[in-house]
């Protein structure tokens, strides 16, 4: 093993040591990032991973963009310039004119159309659009969209990458190998993707805003942590996003670097129950884990006291957060609900961990100590992130690990997606959690366009949803993105979709 490590590490400072020359060669044009993932693809509609979303961020627009200033969330002008509703249901949008696909073809209100309907159409994006009814064309810059009923959130939802605006021609060319020959407005256009390894983007040098000073930007695939970190240190990255809890002092103590920190829209990781599968369709046998997990020995020791324990499925930076009653580690109240439940004597189970994040691994195995105290024998498994997504989706598991980022900055994309019965799945419902009350609660949510009864409706629905504990909510998710002192313009952002294209070098 020793050997093995200071291979790997011979090869990194190799690798960084080249990067190094090459950087600089260029003058400082090219911006490397070093991710956990490249996620499975770059077609907007084609996934909902986190990864996917930050990268597919890069290459197109949306019609709205949130940018968070100052602790509140700003709407601002994307590929739409202005926008009123003309009625709670019917919103009309004036689109920018002039603006060029990466494929030389001219963005018109008609894209927009197709966008957003073939967005419906995909069981991944379908959640986030699915109360639009109808997009009318009014002219070649004018859209009108109509929706099934008052939608409070629409402008935050129209800002989700899974709205963002395609080429219909290159849909229509590529088909179903859009999502490897992706094509939109952004300030980078793809070039090149090797699996496992990179993907590489050039500035759009037609790009309608501000043109980025980059020329270049390329993400490598790092799944360890500590080396993308190393890569930071020797110059083979200029930014590493997603770094381990354990470098954190590593990061601050090292003058050549910066280390940016800031708690997120995310519960990430949170455990997950299939409450489709026995004994997990019990809701006395959920809380009982939920009393077996210390989560705050969770984030002390995993997460070296990086972000903060979750106590309900938002995170408290979400607007619409409410204070719940937390589940105090109380092994004696668990035991008494296994009882309650029918399983004295506990039972056998699986967990599952994506095994590209070793934090979630990490919390798997001290969950599997914490429940061996209450009789539970649960195997933990590691899974590859593509096979993970999908066989999650096809409710394969018994209890998994994943996060979720409120990436609208509204409680109803926090929790319409993976609590309410028709979101099953692809969608973000991996428990297949069902509740009548609540899918009433999240459709109540949706509609209601005052605050203060939109706050009430809320809080009603968290309540509900800690008492029948479909997950055990972990971390609040603070985000560390460790930077090289020469770069300049990055921004932290709550939804972790950063704009790389405003980044510039000293």
């Amino acid at each position: 093993m020793k050997k093995f490590v200071a291979s790997l590490i011979a090869v990194v400072l190799v690798f960084g040591a080249f990067s190094v020359n090459v950087l600089a060669y260029e003058g400082k044009t090219e911006l490397v990032v070093a991710s956990g993932s490249l996620g499975p693809s770059l077609d907007p509609v084609g996934t909902n991973d986190m990864p996917s979303s930050r990268h597919q961020r890069q290459i197109f627009d949306t019609l709205i963009m949130m940018r968070y200033i100052d602790g509140q969330i700003v709407l601002e002008p994307g590929l739409a310039v202005s926008w009123e509703f003309l009625d709670p249901s019917t919103l009309k949008l004036q689109l920018r004119e002039g603006v060029l696909f990466h494929n030389g073809e001219l963005f018109t209100a008609n894209d927009v159309k197709f966008s957003l309907e073939r967005a419906i159409e995909s069981s991944f994006s379908r959640p986030i659009v699915e109360m639009i009814d109808e997009i009318i064309v009014d002219g070649d810059y004018e859209v009108t969209i109509k929706t099934l009923f008052p939608f409070a959130p629409l402008l935050n939802h129209l800002t989700h990458t899974s709205t963002s605006i395609v080429s219909a021609a290159a849909v229509e060319e590529f088909g179903d190998s859009f999502g490897e020959n992706p094509v939109g407005t952004g300030p980078f256009k793809y070039v090149s993707r090797v699996v496992q390894s990179e993907l590489v983007f050039e500035r759009f040098d037609d790009y309608w805003g501000e043109l980025p000073v980059l020329e270049k930007l390329r993400i490598l695939e790092i799944p360890i942590q500590a080396t993308r970190l190393i890569l930071v240190e020797t110059g083979g990255a200029d930014i590493a996003v997603d770094i381990a809890p354990a470098d954190v002092r590593r990061a601050e103590a090292n003058p050549n670097l910066t280390l940016e920190r800031g708690f997120t829209f995310s519960l990430s990781p949170y455990i997950g129950f299939n409450t489709l599968k026995e004994p997990f369709d019990n809701h006395l046998v959920r809380q009982a884990i939920n009393y077996a997990t210390d989560t705050q020995a969770l984030v002390d020791v995993v997460f070296r006291g990086v972000g903060a324990p979750a106590h309900g499925p938002l995170s408290e930076m979400v607007w619409g957060f409410a204070e719940l009653e937390a589940f105090d580690y109380d092994v004696a109240k668990a035991k008494e609900l296994m009882i309650e439940a029918g399983y004295p004597d506990g039972f056998e189970t699986t967990i599952w961990w994506n095994s590209n994040n070793p934090q979630r691994g990490q919390v798997a195995e001290m969950l599997q100590f914490m429940l061996a105290d209450i009789g539970i024998t649960m195997e933990v498994i590691g899974v590859e992130w593509g096979q993970y997504l999908l066989d999650t989706a096809d409710g394969l598991h018994d209890m998994f690990l994943l996060g979720w980022v409120t990436a609208t900055g509204d409680p109803d994309y926090g929790l319409f997606n993976v609590f309410h019965s028709n979101n099953h799945g692809t969608p973000g419902n991996r428990t297949f959690y069902t509740n009548a009350r609540v899918d009433e609660l999240l459709e109540a949510g949706r509609v209601e366009t005052d605050p203060d009864a939109r706050l009430v409706i809320y809080a009603e629905l968290q309540q509900i949803l800690r008492d029948d504990a479909p997950w055990i909510p972990v971390l609040q998710g603070e985000e560390l993105v460790v930077l090289s002192n020469s770069v300049r313009g990055f921004e932290l952002t709550p939804t972790t979709n950063y704009w790389f294209w405003l980044v510039h070098f000293e």
